[in-house]
């Protein structure tokens, strides 16, 4: 039971986690002048622990490196515990411990998906453009795994469990998307 609510968290974790890079990557990437959406959106991504928090430091910001450059390495990065790349090594530690009892598609998606999430090892550099190629596949293999978990798995004390941790890490991250993004960002 505990193991299906790990999963269903960590499952949940990184698709929302993948769905908030995406969206971070392709404002900061666009040809539009700096979006002040951005920065709100910045403080998210350094809440989920996909980046360090002094990004959304005004002080700080301006002698780090740019976050476009940043970002795409700090993804794949297994120190960062809450990175994406951890995120999914979890999922698939997780679904690895229960393998007798995963269904062979759902086994097949949680492979695709942990070979999906791999930095590409034919460039020194990651860059942006890949990264969001990578995000993409990786949010249709997500919903793949939703999907056959939701029409496909039996209703067991393990089934529910693995939903209620998916959705105990939706109302976390909503609750942390929420104190990010509307959260009092300038002293009155």
């Amino acid at each position: 039971a505990s193991l299906a609510l790990g999963g269903g968290r960590h499952v949940e974790r990184a698709e929302a986690s993948i769905r908030l890079l995406r969206t971070v990557l392709t404002l900061a990437t666009g040809e539009r002048e700096r979006v002040p959406e951005l920065t709100i959106l910045l403080r998210a991504v350094a809440e989920f622990g996909q980046i360090e928090p002094d990004f959304v430091v005004e002080g700080l910001r301006q002698q780090l490196p740019d976050v476009i450059d940043v970002l795409p390495e700090a993804i794949f990065d297994v120190k960062q515990s809450r990175s994406l790349r951890s995120t999914v090594d979890e999922v698939v530690r997780l679904a690895s411990i229960v393998r007798d009892r995963v269904a062979i598609d759902m086994w097949r998606i949680i492979h695709r998906i942990d070979e999906a999430c791999r930095r590409p090892r034919h460039r020194r550099k990651v860059d942006a453009a890949e990264v969001l190629d990578i995000l993409d596949q990786l949010v249709t293999e997500f919903v793949a795994l939703s999907g056959l978990s939701s029409e496909s798995m039996t209703r067991t004390h393990g089934g529910r469990f693995l939903e209620l941790g998916r959705r105990v890490e939706r109302i976390w991250q909503e609750a942390v998307l929420l104190r990010a993004t509307l959260g009092n960002t300038s002293p009155d």
